[in-house]
């Protein structure tokens, strides 16, 4: 069992899959800010989405998924790639993922926009 403000993590899996993110390609990126407000909230909104994810990795589209934990336990960022804003709204239309949603929501308040990746820049040599 964690302390209370222990931070947990998802499982690692061997082919765990990663974000990949380069201009120009197709899709779109989800990026969604929520303020939990402390550690033992940011769990208890973890938990629910490692229980939900199933919801999305099935929907077709979607691509990767990414939690970002703010290391005062106040917030979470979602980066989510999708293959079309269209698979997105399908997605987050289907009742199952707005029950997960609307719990999730019980524990903190969202923003989140749609972007595409424009410039990506890496270490210069």
């Amino acid at each position: 069992m964690n302390e209370p403000g222990e931070l947990t993590r998802a499982p690692k899996q061997a082919d765990e899959p990663a974000a990949l993110i380069r201009a120009g390609d197709a899709g779109v990126t989800f990026v969604q800010i929520w303020e939990v407000g402390g550690p033992e909230a940011q769990q208890r909104w973890l938990a629910v989405m490692h229980e939900s994810i199933h919801i999305l990795q099935r929907q077709p589209g979607f691509v990767t998924m990414n939690l970002h934990t703010s290391i005062d336990g106040d917030r979470i960022a979602v980066y989510a790639q999708w293959a079309s804003r269209e698979t997105l709204e399908a997605a987050i239309s289907d009742p199952a993922a707005i029950a997960a949603h609307d719990r999730m929501a019980k524990i903190g308040s969202s923003d989140g926009s749609l972007y595409t990746v424009e410039s990506v820049y890496g270490p210069s040599s």
